[in-house]
């Protein structure tokens, strides 16, 4: 509630009327003790190079041994840094320290973070990018992460924010730079970023003053002319700047234009007193530190000389001038003019105290060099890699959505395929799209041959729905071609071709279903006409391997998307923002998200994994940990068996043993259930006709007491032996042994009678009490056949995994899901029954002699599948937007029917004893954290699958450790399963360390006049 009172009070702050300036923080310190004692140290000169930033440009050594001697015999106030690594600029900005008299300022252009200079640093989104978010706190946080690497690498100035109103398609210069087109718009996310900076500890520039976002020209290139009157000016191009003066904004930078309405003349803004010293100091009354653009770029270079222009900018009012092409030429021709009054000793003395004061404010005074010890871990945290997702996910912008296809439902489409249009390396986005649905996969470089295309476009022809992810487009406008051979392939702005043109053009008029996903700037869609003839449109202007990994899930449903477009465009007007509602499906991100460590996770998983299957617990195996239906690590391990030929990947299958009883008999019941097709408290012989359960000893045993454990049933019997005494199993298929039970093995169309019959008639066990049994298991897919009227694996197939979105969730993967075996994880050399590897088929002799059509066994399956099942169980009948059961159904699945004979399981359900939360790891089953709500299963594979209600936790690990005998004592000593489990617990109690966390917090404002209603 705090949170939202103060940016209520910011927002409103904004759009106030009649507000007083601010003073920036570093004004109190003009005469501190320090600043008066350097400054009275300092001769006139002195003083003068104070006001010089030189540069700092690794790549080329000269300018570093320039600023070198810069730093010791002109006394030069600070430096620029350009392309570097962390440990490079540490070590430059280090030595130049040491060579300076007085301490220097070190400062960076990072409008999207570090990683804008620094090579090892991670991007933030560009500024348009950010433009699209609706929420400003997320670029506050920005401000103060950014500030933290700031100091971290010793950096005490960020040349930026960019606050120019971007409202030119064409402009060369700022374009990706800005937040947008609404000056409003930019005004607020400017001064987030500014104030997020500010209180992080750094010192920031608001550029480009009086606004370059209305050009065609580049002022690295030449003057570009901005003609619009004062009127104009004041609405558009000078609003974001008078806003963030009026609350307190440290510094902003003049740039290099034409601006003939602010200066009375063609004077560059950089060196006219009437744009800074008329208005921005006396009419605005700003105290803070005004900068120079660039004095090196041709906007100024190519008209004035060094000497020349230094002056003429201290005398239009600004107190540092950057990247001066000579230093020494800059401050005497700066001298020579205060020794003949053309510039006051008093102005050089408030603008080398304001700049001493920014010294102290960022702690110069006391300086300690940089440490170089896990600096590029220390900067890319944790925190920041989550803050950077977090920002790209909420950019993301939906455009259109005809008939509500987006988030994609599960089934609706039989045949979808993915086609990257890309003139870049892609990949990202199709390699998470198919952990939600199975697609074929496509590429085209639109800058290829026409022909290509054409190809593409015939094949796709086929397919019920075409996503086309696009990218690889130019930041900036470029020069376009013109021409009317339709066999050439033309460069249009922004990268666009008219081979991508006629691409888009032929598959939105030949398919109703198309979905495109745009990476790049906005101004990308003026020229593909072909956009508004979609279904949907969802626009991302990251293009990172994150923007587009984000962008599949967003098209999946993972998340909402409910970001705004920043500009007007052809097709689309700003803010425009479709909303699409997402939250229904497994998200993928990093354990920060949910409170977890992802670090710590991962390396202790890791440790445990890799030391089990060292000391042969298993030679492989998958796991996946979700929260709050978010998959925060999902990894494979190993290979399919201890030769290490064939790695464990992501989409292998897992012979799932008894974790079938949960995964496929139970939510099958759990339906049938809830639709009243099923009674638990009804004999199953009312469900087993025929077979004359009616008049065994099982005659008044139910559905919950043997799910439960509790009917009586024997463990487990070796129907096998008896079968193939009886001749009911063959080494040879025929018509009526046509039951295959293993590659060399098949049994007759009897069996089935056979084996439920000798389940009817073995005796019962001790009564109410619990012994775990499979038998009542092999009995499920009858009765649900019998209930249904289907096949017990097309039931499921249909109604529970293909309704998932389950991919490699399946029965007799060999021989009905058409698996191949290099995806099939082998488990067992049968030297007893099957007499070879088993491998394709069940494991488990009771489900195998029936050819797997069982739920005591038999299922195969990926870790994610049994995941997203466990997440609808969590989601009490829900996943992908699709109903299972209702929650009064699970609820009544998830209850101990029978704790007065200590029986603690559910219907189906493992769950915790009481005792178990009091057990060392090691002899705890499950981990001894897990809540009373908790429930899941094992599998004698080496498979276990929890999830835990108290804190919508998941864990999944499957893994073949009766790879290559069952007898494995080396997997119950190592304790893998349970452990990995346990340390999932322990994380999430001891949450993120504090420098993990960005301080939420909101920036107090004075309230600017600019924007009353």
């Amino acid at each position: 509630m705090k949170r939202l009172f103060l940016f209520f009070a910011f927002m409103m702050g904004l759009f106030s009327l009649n507000a007083q300036n601010k003073d920036p923080e570093f004004v109190q310190y003009m005469h501190s003790p320090w600043v008066d004692s350097v400054f009275n140290s300092l001769s006139l000169k002195e003083q003068i190079g104070q006001m010089i930033f030189v540069e700092l440009r690794p790549s080329n050594p000269s300018t570093i041994v320039k600023a070198l001697d810069d730093a010791q015999n002109l006394g030069v106030g600070g430096a620029v840094l350009f392309k570097s690594t962390l440990p490079e600029a540490a070590a430059l900005t280090n030595g130049l320290q040491q060579a300076s008299k007085t301490p220097m300022l070190v400062a960076i252009d990072g409008e999207w973070g570090l990683g804008m200079r620094l090579d090892d640093v991670a991007n933030f989104p560009y500024q348009m990018a950010l433009g699209s978010l609706k929420d400003n706190d997320l670029i506050y946080k920005m401000g103060l992460e950014v500030a933290r690497q700031a100091k971290r690498a010793g950096l005490h100035i960020n040349l930026a924010p960019t606050v120019d109103v971007n409202n030119n398609a064409l402009n060369p210069v700022i374009g990706y730079r800005s937040f947008g087109e609404d000056p409003k718009d930019v005004a607020a996310k400017g001064l987030a970023y500014i104030k997020g900076m500010e209180d992080g500890g750094i010192i920031c520039t608001a550029k480009h003053f009086p606004g370059h976002g209305d050009t065609e020209v580049d002022s690295h290139a030449d003057l570009p002319l901005i003609p619009h009157d004062m009127d104009r000016l004041n609405a558009v191009e000078l609003a974001p700047f008078k806003t963030l003066i009026e609350n307190g904004a440290t510094g902003i930078m003049s740039a290099h234009l034409n601006v003939p309405a602010l200066t009375g003349n063609s004077l560059p803004t950089s060196l006219s007193p009437k744009a800074l010293k008329e208005l921005v100091r006396d009419q605005w009354g700003y105290k803070g530190l005004i900068f120079t653009d660039g004095m090196e770029m041709r906007g100024i270079s190519k008209y004035y000389s060094p000497g020349q222009a230094a002056r003429m900018a201290v005398e239009a009012g600004n107190d540092i001038l950057e990247l001066v092409r000579d230093p020494k030429e800059a401050v005497d021709s700066i001298y020579a003019a205060v020794q003949k009054g053309q510039i006051s000793k008093e102005q050089i003395e408030e603008s080398v105290r304001r700049i001493l004061a920014i010294k102290y404010y960022v702690g110069l005074n006391k300086f300690k060099p940089t440490s170089t010890w896990n600096l590029v871990s220390d900067v890319n945290s944790p925190a920041s890699q989550l803050l950077i997702r977090q920002m790209t996910q909420k950019t993301l912008t939906g455009l259109q959505n005809e008939g509500d296809i987006l988030p994609l439902a599960t089934g609706k489409y039989d045949k979808i395929a993915v086609v990257s249009l890309r003139s870049d390396n892609g990949g990202a986005f199709y390699n998470r799209f198919k952990k939600y649905f199975k697609a074929d996969y496509y590429t085209y470089d639109f800058k290829n041959s026409l022909t290509k295309a054409d190809d593409i476009l015939d094949s796709l022809k086929k397919y019920d729905l075409v996503i086309a992810e696009m990218g690889g487009f130019s930041t900036r406008p470029g020069k376009a071609q013109s021409g009317d051979d339709p066999k050439k392939n033309y460069v249009l702005e922004y990268g666009v071709t008219t081979n991508l043109q006629h691409f888009l053009d032929r598959l939105t008029k030949e398919h109703d279903n198309t979905v495109l996903a745009v990476f790049g700037m906005p101004y990308v869609m003026n020229y593909l006409p072909a956009i508004k003839d979609a279904s949907a449109v969802v626009f991302s202007q990251g293009n990172s391997s994150l923007a587009q990994d984000l962008m599949a899930q967003a098209i999946a449903g993972a998340f909402d998307v409910d970001g705004k477009l920043p500009v007007n465009t052809t097709p689309y007007p700003i803010n425009t923002s479709v909303g699409i509602k997402g939250g229904i499906r497994f998200a993928f991100t990093i354990g920060e998200e949910v409170g977890i460590n992802s670090a710590k996770l991962e390396h202790m998983v890791d440790s445990i994994v890799y030391g089990s299957i060292r000391n042969g617990a298993f030679p492989g195996c998958q796991i996946v940990i979700a929260k709050d239906q978010k998959v925060i690590l999902e990894r494979s391990y190993g290979y399919h068996t201890f030769t290490g030929q064939e790695p464990v990947k992501d989409e292998d299958l897992f012979d799932m043993a008894s974790n079938t009883k949960v995964c496929a008999a139970l939510p099958a019941y759990m339906e049938l259930y809830d639709q009243g097709k099923i009674d638990l408290d009804t004999p199953i012989s009312e469900y087993l006709p025929g077979l004359k359960f009616e008049k065994s000893n099982k005659k008044d045993v139910t559905l919950r007491s043997q799910l439960s454990h509790i009917a009586g049933f024997q463990p487990y019997y070796p129907f096998w032996s008896d079968a193939m005494k009886k001749g009911l199993i063959r080494n040879k298929p025929s018509k009526k042994f046509n039951v295959q039970i293993d590659q060399n093995l098949w049994a007759s169309e009897k069996i089935y009678d056979f084996v439920y019959k000798k389940i009817r008639d073995l005796p019962l066990t001790e009564p109410n009490k619990m012994r775990y049994s499979c038998l009542g298991f092999v009995l499920a897919p009858r009765i649900i056949q019998n209930v249904t009227g289907e096949n017990f694996h097309d039931f499921v197939d249909k109604n529970v995994y293909g309704r998932l979105g389950a991919l490699y969730t399946t029965f007799n993967p060999l021989t009905r899901g058409g698996y191949p075996l290099s995806q099939i994880i082998p488990t067992e050399y049968d030297n007893a029954f099957r007499k070879s590897l088993v491998h394709g088929f069940v494991h488990d002799e009771a489900s195998a002699v029936v050819g797997g059509y069982s739920s005591n066994a038999g299922l195969f399956s990926n870790a994610l599948g049994i995941a997203e099942l466990f997440q609808m169980y969590l989601n009490k009948g829900t996943y992908g937007g699709q109903y299972f059961f209702s929650p009064e159904t699970f609820d009544t699945f998830n209850t101990q029917y029978y704790l007065q004979y200590n029986n603690y399981r559910a219907i189906g359900f493992e769950k915790a004893t009481p005792a178990n939360k009091d057990r060392k790891v090691e002899d705890a089953w499950p981990a001894p954290s897990c809540s009373p709500e908790a429930f899941g299963h094992s599998g004698f594979t080496g498979t276990y699958a929890w999830a835990d209600p108290a804190n919508g936790l998941i864990y999944v690990f499957l893994s073949n450790r009766v790879y290559p005998t069952r007898d494995n004592k080396a997997f119950d000593k190592m304790q893998a399963r349970v452990g990995i489990h346990e340390l999932a617990y322990q994380l999430i109690e001891e949450g993120l360390p504090e420098e993990a966390v960005i301080q939420d917090k909101q920036p107090e404002t004075k309230a600017p006049a600019l924007f009353a209603d």
